[in-house]
């Protein structure tokens, strides 16, 4: 039977890059005091290794055992974890990364160049605390090697490994001869093979394994470390570690002389048969066809599974229900009811169905906010700066799409808090501040939506250096009447910059209209507020998920709109002394003293003809509130509210302004989705509508117009 190894190899490497990420965190947290196990970023390392070594990828499971030897010497305190020291283990994570991606891809892992790397590594590996002087390992053994003369001796300990895996281990992908070889370099190791449970040939499966294994183990290794070699088979094998007590001192008087000898013919043997192996996976390699797409998987709790199936069972009962009172003959009143409460029923299970479905695919935004501890150490260590960041709120969870998704602006965004926020040891100081910078990288719910925010205390916004910069690269003739939001919101801007020096961390103006964008082709939208001195505050609103949206269906002439419902406030029936007019065709509407920009939606979306035509007393206003500001959104009717699939018009025709998508609806026809930000600014380009702020009201606007239109908004 031929057993395909490559589903498995996927599995490890995705439990690969997840190891690889907790040992990156455990060294971040170790260099800056946070609390951090040592076993846990150990045994993070070994999982990788061992892994690497059972499926074959022999590159990253020699090079991950330098890093291991490495950090066992400062698991056992014969190393100090110093700066220099995280560095060339983050370096090296670097690399096991790179390897990683490369076996995901398909390419050779032995192609990344790790020499300099592993140079420095063994340097640290061969940097063992000396024995004391006043001990001679030679006089101890020929003395006694058991009183006190002998405290400078360390001799290796013998135990005895049995290893019956079960028959159906050759299933789950795991190669004993693999673990068995992994086991000698530990030590010496003498093995016995049991083949007595061996069945006649006629009776033999060829899946199935019949062998067990009996070693004597010399070592120094502890027994937590040899139990280790078998954690990928823990429960698909009996195996016991058991210590043999020492032998009688004529024995052991030889015994590290025989071990040096006998201990170098294993390992050597091993890795001339890791080359070989390599050699021939590299000849395969070339013959095979090009590598698969990578499968990319998440991590489901199994209650989500479980309320999953329960929810499959449940609706396949009421379909029965359903086809029972459906196909009867006599369709009487009684059975009419029976059947709309079946039909109720399993409207009610779809939507738990779908709700519970969705579910699956959320993942707590820690997953994006996990790189960002290693980017802000290396930008704040190339700058000069002290910065340390604190992140809060893990636990939100979001589409796992959207956090795939976000994940390149708040790169952006954090590295801009780190260069243009965070000001040097010494401006801070002459500033009266901590030297050190602090950045807070939030999540947390807000209605609906989930909201994102990027936190300094550095200098915050320069608005007249961002005003002079803007007019020098004709993003604006006037700053005049604008707002400090609109004037934040110029950064985003295409090539602005106001780095007066391009480094390799910024300068060159690429980076923030990217930020915009991709937040904004998400459905969702980012805002700024700075204080001179005191720092900035970055805002991303996101919504939950990109495939369902719950919306207000709305009518304007023939045709539908959806408006998504957590941008909605309220809805009113606007009276004629509630709309006041300003310049040209720009409206504001007066709600219980609040002016509001009032957006006639079949104008911004060209509809033929509307049902008010024009009087927007014979309409409905929504009251939405989009990027921090709220609008009136006129419209003819509200049809009710919708929970739809979104599909996008990008993929089948081409992107629309202030459209972000369609659905389907009940009756076959298609509705299209709202996009607000989109929507406003079209019709600001337009003319068809314009920012109420305190510094720019309906009546300053108004004083230097006719008459007539005061009279009007009189």
């Amino acid at each position: 039977m031929n057993i395909d190894m490559s589903q498995f190899q996927d599995t490890f490497l995705q439990e690969a890059t997840e190891n690889l990420e907790e040992l990156e965190q455990g060294l971040l947290a170790l260099e800056s005091g946070d609390s951090a196990d040592m076993d846990s970023i150990f045994r993070a390392a070994h999982s990788i290794k061992g892994g690497a070594g059972t499926f074959g990828f022999m590159p990253i499971s020699d090079f991950t055992h330098t890093v291991e030897s490495v950090l066992q010497m400062a698991r056992d305190g014969d190393l100090e974890m110093t700066e220099d020291l995280v560095t060339a283990l983050l370096a090296s994570c670097d690399l096991i990364s790179e390897m990683i991606a490369l076996a995901k891809s398909g390419g050779d892992t032995a192609e990344v160049q790790t020499k300099d790397c592993l140079a420095t590594l063994q340097k640290y590996e061969n940097s063992e605390i000396p024995p004391s002087s006043d001990s001679n390992i030679e006089s101890s053994v020929d003395t006694s090697p058991f009183d006190d003369g002998g405290a400078g001796l360390f001799l290796d300990d013998e135990w005895l490994v049995t290893f019956k895996p079960k028959p159906h281990l050759p299933l789950t992908g795991s190669d004993p001869i693999n673990i068995l070889r992994e086991l000698k370099t530990l030590g010496i190791a003498k093995t016995i093979i049991h083949t007595e449970a061996v069945p006649t040939i006629d009776k033999i499966y060829p899946e199935e394994l019949y062998f067990w294994w009996e070693i004597n183990l010399t070592t120094d290794a502890n027994q937590s470390e040899i139990q280790d070699i078998f954690m990928f088979v823990e429960d698909d094998a009996d195996i016991t570690v058991e210590k043999i007590e020492p032998k009688p001192q004529a024995q052991v008087k030889a015994a590290p002389k025989a071990k040096e000898e006998q201990k170098e013919e294993p390992v050597a043997t091993l890795m001339d048969e890791r080359r070989e192996g390599e050699d021939r996976r590299k000849k395969t390699e070339r013959r095979q066809a090009a590598a698969a797409p990578e499968q990319q998987y998440i991590r489901v709790a199994i209650d989500k599974v479980d309320n999953l199936i329960n929810l499959v069972g449940e609706l396949v009962t009421t379909n029965a229900m359903v086809d029972q009172h459906a196909s009867k003959e006599e369709h009487n009143e009684d059975n009419q009811q029976q059947l709309v409460t079946a039909l109720q029923e399993m409207s009610m299970h779809t939507r738990n169905l779908q709700e519970s479905i969705m579910a699956i695919r959320m993942m707590p935004v820690d997953f994006a906010f996990s790189r960002f501890p290693r980017m802000v150490r290396d930008t704040a260590n190339k700058l000069g700066k002290k910065v340390n960041l604190v992140t809060d709120g893990g636990n939100t969870e979001l589409d796992k799409t959207v956090i795939e998704k976000i994940s390149d602006p708040l790169t952006h965004l954090v590295r801009n808090s780190v260069d243009h926020g965070i000001e040097s040891p010494e401006e801070r100081a002459a500033a009266g501040k901590p030297e050190e910078g602090t950045v807070t990288l939030s999540a947390f719910y807000k209605g609906g939506s989930v909201m994102i925010t990027i936190t300094d205390d550095g200098k915050g916004l320069d608005k007249d250096k961002i005003i002079a910069k803007a007019i020098e690269n004709g993003v604006i003739t006037s700053a005049e009447g604008m707002s400090d939001t609109d004037i934040f919101n110029m950064i985003f801007a295409s090539g602005f910059s106001t780095a007066e020096v391009v480094t390799d961390v910024s300068g060159r103006g690429v980076g923030m209209d990217v930020v915009r964008k991709n937040i904004q082709s998400l459905g969702g939208s980012v805002f700024i507020k700075s204080e001179p001195g005191q720092g900035s505050v970055f805002s991303i609103s996101l919504p939950l998920t990109l495939a369902i949206v719950d919306a207000m269906a709305t009518k304007v002439g023939d045709d539908i709109y959806m408006v998504p419902l957590l941008s909605i406030v309220e809805s009113i029936r606007p009276t004629e002394d509630m709309i006041r007019k300003m310049q040209g065709s720009v409206e504001v509407l007066d709600v219980r003293g609040e002016f509001l920009p009032l957006l006639r939606l079949g104008e911004a979306m060209k509809a033929p003809e509307t049902k008010y035509e024009g009087d927007a007393t014979q309409a409905i206003a929504v009251i939405v509130e989009s990027e921090n500001e709220k609008l009136a959104l006129v419209v003819d009717d509200l049809l009710g509210e919708r929970q739809v699939v979104i599909k996008s018009i990008e993929k089948n025709y081409q992107s629309v302004e202030g459209i972000s998508g369609a659905t389907i609806l009940g009756d076959g026809s298609v509705a299209l989705i709202i996009d607000l930000p989109g929507v406003i600014k079209l019709s600001k380009r337009e003319g068809r509508f314009c920012t109420i702020t305190e510094e720019n009201p309906p009546q300053d606007v108004t004083q230097t117009k006719t008459s007539a239109v005061t009279e009007d908004i009189s």
